[in-house]
């Protein structure tokens, strides 16, 4: 009885153990198995992940509490196709709130004819709010010399019985500065929707 017992809770330990949160950095949490996100500016784009919380098309890293901390593609990674192509690996790192909310994010892509790297910025609302709500993000991407920066503004979010998000409106300020310093600035509101299915 007592090798039934400990048998038992070590199967459940592991199962616990091998729980991944990458779906957090794509503001996803629960057993998500995928998600289709679509709007009125940038389209449809889909994402799936395993049953312990893997998103099937990256190589993530994570801490021993299952939080993505950023990936380092090369050659060797099987997901780049000539090392010649790139001046450096593909970095990808993931930074933390003392909330452990996603505070910022960062890409390198050292592409040899085209890199560029982009800082992705977080804001939420009220501090330290539990759902850890996304009220604004600001994208940062500087290539050959020019500085793109979106800020959005989210607002009106309706949730799922899950608790994620299936719907938001968008409030998006671009504003594009080029290697000689001149700035163009635009506009745009949509809304935002998620399908997201579960395990």
């Amino acid at each position: 009885m007592k090798l039934l017992l400990t048998l038992t809770l070590l199967t459940a330990f592991c199962v616990e153990a091998q729980e991944f949160k990458e779906g957090i950095i794509f503001d996803l949490r629960g057993p998500v198995k995928s998600a289709t996100l679509t709007d009125d500016f940038f389209g449809m784009r889909n994402m799936t992940f395993t049953e312990d919380g893997k998103c099937q098309t990256t190589r993530m890293e994570f801490d021993e509490n299952g939080y993505p901390l950023g990936m380092t593609l090369d050659v060797r990674s099987g997901l780049l196709n000539n090392d010649n192509d790139f001046k450096g690996p593909i970095a990808y790192k993931v930074d933390y709130d003392d909330a452990h909310r996603i505070s910022s994010t960062y890409l390198n892509f050292p592409s040899a004819i085209n890199p560029w790297e982009e800082i992705r910025t977080y804001s939420y609302n009220p501090e330290k709010d539990k759902n850890h709500v996304i009220t604004g993000l600001r994208v940062e991407t500087k290539e050959n010399g020019a500085l793109s920066t979106n800020d959005y503004v989210y607002s009106d979010y309706v949730y799922d019985e899950q608790g994620n998000w299936i719907s938001r409106n968008v409030h998006e300020t671009i504003c594009l500065t080029d290697v000689d310093g001149k700035s163009d600035n635009a506009t745009n509101e949509y809304v935002e929707t998620r399908t997201v299915t579960y395990y």
